[in-house]
């Protein structure tokens, strides 16, 4: 996906609850971001998965907070479904029934779209369509309607599974609830959930807009849906720790979805809006992985990092695919090379074979570059040693990106070259142990992570590294 500087997006799209307010409150800063981007003649929309309200509330709503919207600009996921039940009913005469677990801003927008709606559960009535929504007033009648209609037939349709609506004091339940009541008591899962993740929202505004997904941003406090929805519309992601934020953050390395920038709020968009030439996409480019190990690592004390050491290496070693065609290369290599060889032609092996080779799929996990490796192996003490020092020179680039994250975090007792050195020589050790594996030789690494020497343009650090046959 084609990363740019965030000055240069065409379109911003914002989540609603937990964004760009918190219950009747907006959050500080919201509307700078906004005037802003209205200055710089960006397209804005706003994207929920709040379905209780019709568009022109969250227009009347916004305009409260100063904040000035067209209704067209703003795509709910009651919106979305009707448009999305619209498109699929398109070619018939008749439009489809549908029975609501919602409430009005999912009857006024299928009703827009001629749909006939019930929110009272009668047996006589002959029901195409059960859409499931967020409903404050949900009961045991209504579940028993979508229980019925389903079982004789009506397409289960939700407008989205958030399980949380987050307000200015305390979360309530969300459509989530609603849907997972529903699909417990009629054994189905919905045909189709068209709020977040689904990039259905997206991929139509992107559509309506003529704008490719890699011009657009998406801008969410929900790892799961809001974030999970702008990579699979395959747009720029930014996650803000408001709203569900904090709580959701946890939830990317379990669920192996990284946001491409982590922000406090909505509000410090503001600062990277600000000048063309501002670097930003220094923030966006490094991997997300990277991001959220070091941020973990940073928070740790000295003596649980260890722990954190062994989620690292857990990370790694769920690359699979990279490790599995570095392992298949390595394989081929040492088998066309041979094993009758020892001592000083194991040295020049590694170095003439495996160095190339590491540092071609290091470069993958990482963004660490290969000219800013020095290698240096040579024969050990003993005729089977060998000895390899690596040394790794840090831009200074390099380093006030790993500063700003440790600056973000608050956090003093931890330096950004102590985090970018362990992470660096976990990774190699991964490699080697690989070699060990394969080869029949046994590493051991003592990386020098005090030995550090500053030159005016970053930092150099070095591990050794001895093997020896292990048979």
């Amino acid at each position: 996906m084609e990363k740019k500087n965030l000055f240069d997006k065409k379109i911003f799209i914002f989540d609603l609850d937990g964004v760009i307010y918190l219950g009747n409150q907006i959050v500080p800063g919201a509307l700078e971001v906004i005037n802003k981007l209205e200055e710089l003649r960006k397209k804005i929309y706003y994207l929920t998965n709040n379905s209780t309200r019709t568009r022109e509330d969250y227009v009347k709503k916004l305009e409260k907070m100063g904040i000035k919207s067209k209704i067209e600009n703003i795509i709910t996921s009651a919106y979305a479904a009707a448009l999305y039940l619209r498109n699929k009913e398109i070619k018939k005469k008749k439009k489809a029934n549908v029975f609501v677990i919602g409430e009005t801003g999912i009857v006024s927008e299928l009703e827009k779209m001629g749909f006939k709606t019930y929110t009272d559960f009668k047996e006589e009535l002959k029901i195409n369509y059960v859409v499931v929504g967020l409903d404050s007033n949900f009961d045991y009648k209504k579940l028993s309607g979508g229980l019925y209609y389903i079982s004789k037939g009506a397409e289960f349709i939700a407008t989205n599974a958030d399980p949380t609506l987050p307000t200015e004091k305390y979360a309530l339940p969300g459509a989530g609830t609603m849907v997972s009541a529903l699909e417990t008591a009629t054994n189905k899962k919905p045909s189709v959930i068209i709020g977040k993740p689904n990039p259905y929202t997206i991929d139509s505004i992107l559509k309506r807009e003529k704008v490719r997904s890699q011009d657009a941003v998406m801008v969410g406090d929900r790892i799961s849906t809001d974030i999970l929805a702008g990579k699979n519309a395959n747009t720029t992601t930014v996650f803000v720790k408001t709203g569900a934020g904090n709580k959701e953050a946890s939830k990317s390395q379990s669920e192996n979805i990284f946001p491409d920038l982590i922000l406090n709020s909505v509000k410090d968009l503001l600062q990277l809006l600000k000048e063309k030439k501002a670097d930003t996409t220094m923030r966006i480019a490094k991997p997300s992985k990277f991001y959220f190990f070091l941020e973990n690592f940073a928070k740790y004390t000295a003596f649980e990092r260890m722990e954190m050491i062994n989620l690292f290496k857990q990370i790694l070693k769920e690359q699979e695919l990279v490790l599995k065609n570095y392992k298949q290369e390595f394989s081929q290599i040492w088998k066309n090379w041979g094993d009758e060889y020892g001592g000083a032609e194991v040295a020049n092996f590694f170095e003439n074979n495996c160095v190339d080779l590491m540092l071609k799929w290091l470069a993958v996990i990482f963004p660490f570059r290969k000219e800013d490796f020095k290698i240096n192996i040579k024969k050990g003490g003993t005729n089977v040693d060998v000895v390899m020092d690596i040394s790794y020179f840090f831009t200074e680039k390099e380093l006030n990106f790993i500063e700003f994250l440790i600056k973000e975090f608050a956090i003093e007792e931890i330096t950004a070259q102590v985090a970018l050195i362990r992470t660096l020589a976990e990774t190699i050790l991964i490699f080697c142990q690989i070699w060990n594996e394969i080869s029949g030789y046994d590493f051991t690494m003592m990386p020098e992570e005090e030995k550090t020497n500053k030159n005016g343009k970053g930092i150099a650090f070095n591990m050794l590294f001895t093997l020896r046959p292990s048979f």
